[in-house]
């Protein structure tokens, strides 16, 4: 991470500000190594793009990265529901013959997240909403 933040700042001409990851290879199996990247300064956790599902592992998370008071940034997707689906299901996707991808997935997991995010005190922030039920 120091690297990559020293290289941004001798050549970029805007401060670029670094995310870790986590968990180790964005699987959701074992944490990453939080307070190293924390240390090194990166500004939060992601797996982004991969849902943490386990939901003992998101706690732990959350627990883990407030001791760092970092925040940690939740694709909320459950992809239980959403594999295969191309677009948001509803009468355009029935229509066209798509798989469609229910916003309930959506609000579940930011439901589940936000519960986890309280019963820990870690902070988190929810990416890319699209649901209405979620805001």
């Amino acid at each position: 991470v120091r690297g990559l933040q020293k290289q941004a700042e001798l050549t970029g001409v805007v401060k670029v500000e670094f995310i870790g990851a986590v968990s180790k290879g964005l699987e959701g199996k074992e944490l990453a190594e939080m307070g190293d990247m924390a240390e090194a300064g990166v500004v939060a956790f992601s797996d982004d793009g991969h849902y943490v599902e386990n939901a003992a592992f998101m706690r732990r998370a959350l627990e883990y990265s407030s001791m760092f008071n970092k925040m940690v940034i939740d694709h909320a997707e459950d992809i239980t529901l959403t594999k295969n689906g191309h677009m948001h299901e509803g009468i355009v996707s029935y229509e066209l013959g798509v798989i469609g991808r229910p916003a309930v997935a959506e609000d579940l997991a930011v439901a589940r997240d936000i519960l986890l995010s309280e019963m820990t005190g870690g902070h988190i922030h929810i990416a890319h909403v699209s649901s209405k039920n979620t805001v």
